[in-house]
């Protein structure tokens, strides 16, 4: 028995979706009365795909940042290639080929349009700003307007357009102030490292990890900074107002750490540190760049000198406020 799956992904989103078809869809399905049988069809599967929609929608944007445009029209044809596979999974008990060859090819039929309704730039609305708070007010307003359109309750009504109201300024304020605010930002990526430099126009990266790691690492804070444009460029030393870092991942920078003596050390890849090149110095990070006996060894080394040390492997996320 594992309770930590009752906050798994896909358990949430299963059952979320269900709650949806179960609740909305009868309601949509009766929005579309025709004597024609198939639009009739069409109509159903489609008021499925957007009761699930509905229900799943906040978890599925906080999670993700993103909003699939063409979900509608890609489940009119995959739940029924679904519904198909399913019955042959049946019938593949009595081993024959040719219902083989037909699981095979609905399954790539599947596959394939999947792929091509889920491109970067026409599938999906990508790096939508999107925080718990924002999930729990969009939940509130859905449940709201479900009130309302079953009730005709005005109460429900207005308190949908309040919620909605706040929801609105209270994101307004959020943007203004993180567009105020400097800072640098440095991450913990399993044997890699990634940080990042922002003020109130530009948001500069500096990283080695993969685009996996990008994506689910970095890409949401990215998303919530609301910035048009990212500089990838490679960071080692910045000096803003009265405060300096440097990004030691190199033995050959040893003399260039001495000559510039930064407040803020970001050691990476295992890069040995000698004693006399702390001075100064008012905190030293390391990421999950470095192994576990490398980060024991500093940490020692900063105990013994009583300077403060971030591990990132244990700590997470360090965010350095450059205001």
């Amino acid at each position: 028995f594992d309770p930590l799956l009752l906050f798994d992904t896909g358990f949430l989103l299963s059952y979320l979706a269900i709650l949806g078809i179960i609740y909305f869809a009868p309601y949509l399905t009766d929005l579309f009365n025709t004597d024609k049988m198939y639009l009739k069809k069409i109509w159903q599967l489609a008021s499925v795909s957007i009761a699930a929609q509905i229900t799943t929608l906040p978890l599925t944007l906080v999670l993700f940042h993103q909003f699939p445009i063409w979900f509608v029209l890609t489940n009119l044809v995959v739940i029924p290639l679904c519904t198909v596979v399913m019955f042959l999974g049946f019938v593949l008990l009595l081993k024959l080929s040719l219902v083989e060859a037909l699981i095979n090819l609905c399954s790539t039929m599947i596959s394939k349009l999947i792929h091509l309704t889920d491109a970067p730039g026409c599938g999906y609305i990508d790096t939508i700003d999107f925080n718990m708070q924002d999930a729990v007010l969009l939940s509130l307003a859905i449940l709201c307007f479900t009130v309302f359109i079953k009730n005709r309750s005005y109460l429900s009504i207005s308190m949908a357009l309040l919620i909605v109201l706040y929801w609105q300024a209270n994101s307004i304020i959020e943007v203004v102030d993180k567009k105020q605010s400097s800072s640098i930002g440095i991450y913990h990526i399993n044997k890699a490292y990634a940080l990042d430099v922002k003020n109130r126009t530009l948001l500069k990266f500096s990283s080695n990890c993969t685009e996996k790691d990008n994506n689910y690492h970095v890409k949401p804070n990215h998303t919530a900074y609301n910035y048009p444009d990212k500089l990838d460029l490679n960071i080692d030393y910045l000096k803003c107002r009265n405060i300096s870092f440097f990004h030691y991942k190199n033995e050959k920078h040893r003399s260039l750490l001495g000559f510039l003596k930064p407040q803020y050390l970001l050691v990476s890849d295992n890069a040995e540190l000698n004693p006399e090149l702390l001075s100064g110095l008012k905190l030293l990070i390391a990421d999950g760049s470095n192994n576990y006996k490398h980060i024991r060894q500093l940490k020692e080394l900063c105990t013994k000198f009583g300077i403060d040390f971030h591990n990132t492997k244990e700590q997470g996320y360090l965010a350095i406020n450059l205001n």
